[in-house]
């Protein structure tokens, strides 16, 4: 079998396993890499290791916040694209995300479909 070529690199960072398994399988049904990380650190280190072409972060994680994940990459200039997706209550995140320079915000549940569209949007694949 050949290699298929990848439409991008995508980093999901979660703590919870089913969206985890729910988005990988969605993704690479669609010829996108996806790896997982389940903590902002190792998430970190995937970013410096694998040079993802887009992040797809939670808010609520164990250690590392996906908000602080947010700050210490922009501040040592990695500019990949990042979507926050949590079940943090919407109020409270977009006023904490407000400085923040992302591309997307979802609260769970969420449309899969409009996710879909914005990650095509910002990696401009059809």
């Amino acid at each position: 079998m050949e290699p298929r070529e990848l439409k991008g690199k995508i980093l999901y960072i979660d703590d919870e396993v089913e969206s985890c398994e729910m988005i990988m399988k969605f993704l690479d049904a669609r010829d996108f890499g996806v790896i997982v990380s389940f903590t902002g650190e190792s998430g970190y280190d995937m970013v410096k290791m694998w040079e993802p072409d887009l992040i797809l972060i939670d808010i609520k994680l164990i250690g590392m916040s996906g908000i602080e994940f947010i700050e210490k990459i922009q501040k040592e200039g990695i500019n990949t694209p990042c979507i926050v997706i949590t079940g943090y209550p919407e109020r409270i995140a977009e006023v904490e995300l407000k400085e923040l320079n992302i591309f997307g915000y979802y609260t769970k549940p969420y449309s899969v479909a409009e996710l879909y569209g914005k990650i095509k949007e910002i990696l401009e694949v059809t």
